[in-house]
């Protein structure tokens, strides 16, 4: 599974370390040559800076909230029934009153508008 990252928080915290003087003066020697920590951290950002970007969104965390309607017997006298939930990112309903409403939520992790459904009701 792909992980992505936050290349703006890391350039940040990368850029916290440069000016870091402890951090930065030290002196790494290849063969003949010395690279300074600070040259190393620069290429680095202008690696993270010219990455290509990919086409992700955060992911959207949501509940189905229960709905209920009142309903009066012959004696005048409210019932309040379950008759649905609703994406409490969207608003998008789900009608349960002909339906098991636990096989209903169950069947519905994610609502169309992409939120996944694990903050509970």
């Amino acid at each position: 599974m792909r992980k992505y990252i936050d290349a703006e928080r890391l350039i940040k915290d990368e850029r916290r370390s440069v000016e870091d003087e402890t951090f930065t003066e030290k002196v790494f020697e290849k063969s003949d040559e010395k690279v300074s920590m600070r040259a190393i951290v620069e290429c680095f950002i202008l690696d993270i800076e010219s990455a290509p970007a990919a086409d992700v969104e955060p992911v959207k965390h949501g509940s189905w909230i229960p709905q209920y309607e009142n309903l009066f017997t012959p004696d005048e006298v409210a019932e309040r029934t379950l008759v649905g939930y609703k994406c409490s990112e969207c608003g998008r309903e789900i009608d349960t009153r002909e339906e098991d409403t636990a096989k209903v939520v169950s069947s519905f992790p994610y609502c169309h508008c992409g939120a996944k459904m694990d903050e509970g009701c």
